[in-house]
């Protein structure tokens, strides 16, 4: 799936965080998105995760528009995991991938062999396969 944001701006206030940016992101690519502190980067993910409004422009999943998508079906395409978090539970690797399968089942759906076959997939094809001990700090670290 591919992803283009389309002069897409985003402001707090009066205060203008993202001016008309653009770029797109073909499918199977890695992209990277570097700058000082306070330049946006963050903010922009927020927004092609739509958990900001954009003020002006289109931001695009393949051919959909994202603000035509539900909230579940956006979810199930686009996963954002926040630089920092803080939590009291000791959460491994395969625990944090285990938690991207939540908008692929009902709300009362049990865990099967389906979900289990998609995170040792997605392991698999980020390097981490045979991993799930490691608390997520020290995979991380490495």
């Amino acid at each position: 799936m591919s992803i283009s944001v389309d002069e897409v701006s985003f402001a707090a206030g009066d205060t203008v965080i993202v001016n008309g940016v653009s770029l797109t992101v073909e499918r199977g690519k890695v992209f990277g998105l570097l700058g000082p502190n306070g330049s946006g980067k963050s903010s922009l993910l927020r927004l092609i995760c739509r958990l900001r409004k954009v003020r002006s422009g289109v931001i695009r999943l393949g051919d959909d528009d994202i603000s035509s998508l539900s909230r579940a079906a956006l979810a199930r395409r686009v996963a954002f995991v926040e630089q920092q978090t803080t939590t009291d539970t000791q959460l491994t690797v395969r625990d944090v991938v285990r938690l991207g399968r939540t908008p692929h089942r009902g709300l009362l759906s049990s865990w099967g062999a389906g979900d289990d076959a998609a995170v040792d997939e997605a392991l698999s094809r980020t390097g981490h396969a045979g991993e799930g001990g490691p608390a997520l700090a020290d995979a991380v670290g490495r």
